[in-house]
């Protein structure tokens, strides 16, 4: 993989404009605000393109994405407490059992502010900037403000998923600690501002960067629809969720048909599925197979989770080891889910796979994942019977290997001495697997095969043909014609209620450990109105405090995050969130 200073300075390179020089220590440096809200620092298009990689720079911290990681998944029913949760950061053991108060220190959300308040100021001087510098052309300015409203969303996207209601602005203030005192925003009104926002300015994105290596690292036009996507799931908008599906799927295929043509290969580490694969195939999905081999899986698996940067992704964040160039390591990744440290193996991090989990791969139950032969319940993970021995190997290996022995398979594992997995926010089976819910939803209540109209059997074939996609190609020995004697069927999936969970059970087994799946769960639960579906999912990987937990998930306020005591010490216009009514003296840091 290239140096990522290489990428940051190559995906500047824009049609039109010509090579940036500037130095590593400029791209790393997270200027004060105070010093970049003064009118003299705003001179030239090198000011503009700092702060723009000054944001996913500001992003790596280790306060912003271990958020990321937690409130996206450490409630949910993926993972549980490991063996030193509660000595290696008690924020986290307490949010595994449910007990989280108000001054948890994950309930704290500056960082994801830092982040937005940065892309006020860029959005606000970016402007005067082209008016000062001719090198900065109108397009140059508009995929500039595009990415920052981009970067924007995304992070008011993860408040209001995690807070619900939260204080929305958008123009600068003078620095980090500053917050202005006003009432939280609901949640529908941001998010149809957050939607407008990107609406407008999506066509001035980049569609691709010079260097295509570096689109995965940095907004395009395909993370942007992604996101869109997302959005208009949670705004129950399927029709058009289901539009900003289609145009990044369509772009992918694409590119895959022009590298066919062009006698290339999508990656250096991956192919596709070849002939006869028509399913993997249509949607232009990265096979698991080494070709030649039939007894070797994890190819797509390794480019994706080991190698970053792959063929599927839309949108990561990248990190690199090699101290020497002085880039950030993924220290979240590093703690939460485990690898090396003190140069030595520590086979597991603050949180580990369920319970339920562990038992599924375990006994061969299958209740989670739909055979045994499925690779990423050899890869994602390695299991033992107790939850705590568990651990996550998704991100935290180099790289991951199943082998068939003797009608039996063998995962092997390389781990990394220092921890610089990238985090991805969007991939290509995401995307698809968010156009198979838009669609599955638009369908009738209640309608059996037999009483179904034409137009819900024709989403219902569109909902399982994209589910029978991502599952097919993570079976491990499909044959030469693409099919798999564990494959998924079609006539166990009837209507709407069994395709709907077949869609939930899929991005569950396709995001595992990738801060998706608790957002999944508050999203049913927003469109079914209650929590049942969403305790019933994360009731089994609860011990002795399943009960209490059942109890404190029962109402909507619940599945929400209550406001850090901070912030509503800072600002009275908050109201504390009425599920969360009490707080100890106490307050852990996350590091």
């Amino acid at each position: 993989m290239k140096n990522i200073k290489n990428k940051l300075i190559q995906a500047m390179i824009v049609a039109g404009t010509g090579l940036i020089t500037v130095s590593c220590a400029d791209f790393l440096d997270i200027k004060p605000l105070d010093t970049v809200t003064d009118d003299n620092y705003w001179d030239e298009r090198s000011d503009v393109d700092q702060m723009i990689i000054g944001l996913y720079t500001r992003m790596q911290s280790y306060d912003f994405l271990a958020r990321a990681l937690v409130w996206g998944e450490v409630r949910s029913d993926n993972v549980y407490q490991g063996e030193e949760t509660l000595k290696r950061d008690a924020s986290v053991y307490n949010i595994t059992r449910e007990n989280i108060l108000a001054n948890n220190a994950y309930t704290s959300w500056t960082p994801f502010y830092s982040v937005i308040n940065r892309c006020n100021l860029i959005i606000e001087k970016a402007p005067e900037v082209s008016q000062k510098d001719p090198s900065y052309t109108e397009s140059d300015l508009r995929a500039t403000i595009a990415e920052a409203k981009a970067i924007r969303a995304l992070c008011y996207f993860y408040l209001i998923r995690t807070f619900r209601d939260v204080p929305y602005y958008t123009y600068s203030i003078q620095s980090d600690e500053q917050r202005p005192t006003m009432p939280a925003t609901s949640f529908t009104v941001i998010l149809s501002n957050l939607i407008n926002d990107l609406e407008d300015c999506k066509a001035d994105a980049l569609v691709s960067y010079v260097d295509k290596e570096n689109n995965p690292f940095r907004v395009t036009r395909n993370s942007i629809n992604a996101l869109l996507a997302d959005m208009y799931l949670w705004q129950q908008n399927y029709d058009m969720a289901a539009k900003c599906c289609d145009e990044v799927m369509q772009a992918k295929r694409k590119e895959y048909d022009d590298a066919v043509l062009q006698g290339g290969s999508i990656s250096s580490s991956a192919s596709l599925y070849g002939p006869g694969a028509d399913a993997a195939k249509k949607f232009a999905l990265l096979r698991e197979d080494y070709i030649g081999r039939s007894d070797y899986f994890g190819r797509g698996w390794g480019a994706t989770f080991c190698d970053g940067g792959s063929y599927e992704s839309l949108l990561e964040l990248q990190f690199d080891s090699r101290e020497a160039n002085g880039y950030a390591k993924n220290d979240v990744v590093g703690k939460l889910y485990g690898g090396i440290e003190d140069k030595k193996l520590r086979p597991g991090g603050c949180i580990a796979p369920s319970t339920v989990l562990a038992s599924d791969v375990n006994s061969g139950t299958l209740k989670y994942f739909t055979s045994t032969k499925d690779i990423r319940s050899w890869l994602d993970m390695q299991t033992s019977v107790e939850s705590a021995s568990s651990q996550i190997t998704k991100f935290v290996t180099w790289a991951g290997s199943v082998t068939a022995e003797n009608n039996s398979y063998r995962s092997s594992f390389g781990y990394r001495s220092v921890n610089s997995a990238n985090w991805i926010f969007y991939r290509l089976s995401d995307v698809m697997l968010m156009k198979a819910e838009a669609l599955v939803c638009q369908m009738e209540d209640g309608m059996s095969l037999s009483t179904m109209s034409a137009e819900d059997k024709l989403l219902r074939d569109s909902v399982f043909n994209i589910v029978y996609a991502v599952n097919l190609r993570s079976l491990m020995g499909i044959t030469n014609a693409g099919t798999h004697p564990d494959a998924l069927s079609i006539g166990r999936y009837t209507d709407k209620t069994s395709l709907l969970k077949l869609v939930m059970g899929e991005r569950q087994r396709e995001l595992l450990f990738e801060g998706k799946r608790w957002f999944d769960l508050v999203r049913h639960a927003r469109r079914e109105g209650n929590t049942l579906s969403l305790r019933s999912a994360v009731r089994g990987k609860f011990k002795d405090e399943a009960t209490a937990a059942d109890h404190k998930l029962a109402t909507m306020d619940a599945i929400y995050w209550p406001i850090n005591t901070a912030e509503l010490d800072l600002n009275p216009y908050l109201k504390q969130n009425p599920a969360y009514g009490g707080i100890d003296n106490s307050y852990e840091s996350t590091n």
